[in-house]
């Protein structure tokens, strides 16, 4: 016997018959429950074995605005880096520049990354943030490596920390010096992010006094001596130089120098993930217990160690001849994080807090913990049927890398994007060059171009050399809409993965 009933068609109609009365009483005995919606034609299964359409397949992305504003800021973001690839140039972050603005290690300076200054003595005591070193700065393949001096004479290897100096050339050296083509002097130096400082600036306190008397014996081009304090704000100022670039360029920096690490890190990260999966799929409550067990430990444990570093390195600047470690007051300028004691005192407090903050939680929320850890399990029941999700966060995550490595690509270039500023040094007050800018003569310090100031200069000793590299004023906004479009493309891809992901589980 075939006959229409409540769920549809059947051949039983006795069952179909029976089922169709009990949804009636049902729907007498809950007059509150929701009507179902006849445009949903997606298929639901009642209670009866039959299928309903509840869902409507024909529905479609109904934001229209915010699905047109996506698309535009996504195509503006993958379009405006054409401004900074055309006008940045990543170099300038990389590799120093020398008297004459030209970067070191490109072009005609390829083979010399490294930056020499003649005379560091004469950079003491000049604010970096102001003006430049009057000192010539020249491109060097290597840094020196021994003690001369001009009184010495030529060396065989003295044309590499010359200025336009051909091996041949025949001029004596004072003549060289006066003219600043060669310097009065070299001393052994080591590259700090390309700018070489001498080994003596760096030395312990206890250590300086074996090299005074040589540097006592040398004389810089103006004919004194060669002071140890002198010398040692000249390395400061050259610190300070560093310093000057912002925090942004400096991570900036940081990435293109060690952009390996950074995806060695992501790979990493990505195999933990995969491997913690796949062992919360195998037994997930021995997994998650023992992971909420260790964590407070070990973040424990790099606090302390956290906190013995910074009392290590606070008694070392206290006690430099006690112990095996020293700061001088030059590597104390840097910027470098390793072996600034505030970075661990910083990373110890938030360790301590971050552990104090977790232990409470645990706590107070032991039983929701428990309960999250049976939901977890349920849920990896779910994925251990379909194998194949487990890839889709792959997919998620190069996605993810992409927009990343974009955006971090179009910063560079847009950190890069500008033009180097040149500062008036060695100024005469007799001076009758007008600056353009301020309608006065030039003075020191003044913002300069090289051929103009050149040919209009009348005092003899005046320098135009270059100061730093100034960013263009649009490449802040750039670099808030670059981010602002990163931010952005990360969250709706993460949301996407999850909409996938969950529909795939919802269909098990």
């Amino acid at each position: 016997m075939v006959r229409e009933g409540y769920g549809g068609v059947t051949k039983n109609g006795t069952e179909e018959a029976e089922c169709a009365d009990n949804h009636s009483d049902q729907s007498h005995k809950y007059p509150d429950d929701p009507e179902p919606d006849p445009s949903h034609t997606g298929l639901n299964v009642n209670d009866c074995g039959a299928s309903q359409k509840v869902l409507d397949e024909t529905r479609s992305y109904t934001d229209v605005i915010c699905k047109l504003l996506i698309i535009v800021c996504s195509l503006l973001w993958l379009c405006f880096p054409l401004y900074s690839f055309s006008k940045g140039n990543p170099s300038h972050l990389m590799y120093p520049t020398n008297s004459e603005g030209q970067i070191c290690g490109l072009g005609n300076l390829t083979g010399k990354p490294n930056l020499l200054y003649f005379d560091l003595t004469q950079c003491a005591g000049i604010p970096a943030a102001v003006g430049g070193c009057p000192t010539p700065q020249v491109c060097v393949a290597e840094c020196p490596k021994t003690y001369w001096t001009s009184a010495q004479g030529k060396s065989s290897d003295l044309d590499q920390f010359c200025n336009n100096f051909s091996p041949g050339t025949n001029y004596p050296i004072s003549q060289l010096v006066a003219e600043k083509s060669c310097p009065a002097y070299l001393l052994p130096s080591r590259p700090v992010l390309g700018r070489c400082v001498p080994v003596a600036g760096l030395l312990r306190k206890e250590e300086t006094g074996r090299v005074k008397d040589k540097m006592n014996a040398m004389k810089t081009a103006d004919g004194e001596v060669l002071h140890m304090d002198s010398l040692v704000q000249g390395i400061k100022y050259v610190m300070d130089i560093i310093n000057a670039r912002g925090h942004s360029e400096q991570l900036l920096f940081s990435l293109i120098v060690y952009w390996w690490i950074v995806l060695l890190s992501f790979l990493l990260a990505l195999i933990m993930s995969l491997t913690c999966t796949v062992l919360i799929n195998l037994a997930a409550k021995s997994v998650l217990w023992t992971s909420i067990v260790l964590c407070p430990p070990i973040l424990v444990a790099g606090a302390v160690y956290s906190l013995m570093r910074y009392r290590q390195l606070s008694s070392a600047q206290e006690n430099p001849n006690q112990d095996s470690i020293s700061l001088p007051p030059v590597i104390t300028s840097l910027s470098s994080y390793w072996i600034n004691k505030n970075t661990w005192l910083v990373c110890g407090v938030i360790l301590a807090v971050i552990t104090l903050i977790i232990s409470i939680l645990l706590v107070y929320f032991f039983s929701r913990v428990k309960l999250a850890i049976q939901l977890i399990e349920q849920a990896s029941k779910a994925v251990s049927l379909m194998k194949t999700v487990l890839l889709f966060p792959l997919v998620q995550g190069v996605a993810q890398v992409l927009i990343i490595f974009w955006s971090l690509t179009v910063s560079i270039f847009l950190a890069t994007t500008g033009a180097p500023e040149y500062r008036v040094v060695e100024a005469c007050s007799s001076e009758t060059c007008t600056n353009p800018d301020t309608g006065q003569m030039f003075s020191l310090h003044d913002v300069c171009d090289p051929q103009t100031f050149a040919e209009c200069t009348g005092c003899p000793r005046a320098q135009c050399v270059y100061h730093k590299f100034v960013p263009a004023s649009l490449a802040s906004w750039l670099h808030v809409w670059n981010l602002a479009g990163m931010v952005w493309l990360l969250l709706l891809v993460q949301s996407w993965g999850c909409l996938v992901v969950s529909a795939a589980v919802a269909r098990v």
